[in-house]
């Protein structure tokens, strides 16, 4: 008996071990370029300007999020261990595939974790929307931002159309797309 609590805990001490290493090693070679500065008391609203974020993509390219090739841009909050994101999460890209030639558009920004953790997240998952990510979470800070998952959509003009917090459902998901394609 004790020595199957002993086996589990160094099991389990191992795993934490490496989850760590993955993020820490991802999140040093992170960095981040924000030219436009948000008070970190302010929360972004309808009709705000949405700001610049460059982060890295799960390829470690650093990358601008465009809203000018697009009518409406989807700016997802969330993480893999977070269950209303995992639940939002095909839904989100079940639209994106559906609505991309339409000028519909989805980034996803992984909030708090290493680039390993995602892409096996995206792998297992076989997602296909853009992902961004953020393991030091400054881009929650940025924007104001206190839950996971947070939904921004944003239009060609980088201007706030709506912000969401929590899951999305389809219905509301359906709605905020067609009302604004």
């Amino acid at each position: 008996m004790k020595k199957k609590v002993v086996v589990q805990v160094l099991v389990g001490l191992s795993l934490i071990t490496l989850i760590i290493f993955a993020i820490y090693d991802d999140s040093k070679s992170t960095e981040q370029n924000y030219p436009e500065k948000v008070s970190e008391n302010s929360q972004l609203r309808e009709g705000d300007k949405f700001p610049v974020l460059s982060l890295d993509t799960l390829e470690k390219v650093k990358k601008d999020i465009d809203f000018k090739s697009n009518k409406i841009t989807l700016v997802n909050l969330w993480a893999t261990w977070c269950p209303p994101c995992q639940k939002e999460m095909p839904l989100i890209e079940k639209y994106y595939n559906e609505y991309l030639s339409k000028g519909f558009n989805v980034v996803a920004i992984s909030m708090g974790e290493g680039r390993i953790v995602v892409e096996n997240y995206i792998e297992d998952h076989s997602l296909l929307i853009p992902v961004l990510i953020d393991p030091k979470m400054v881009t929650q800070n940025k924007l104001g931002v206190h839950g996971i998952p947070t939904s921004f959509f944003v239009n060609s003009e980088g201007i706030i159309i709506q912000k969401h917090n929590g899951e999305l459902t389809e219905p509301q998901l359906k709605r905020i797309i067609n009302s604004n394609l």
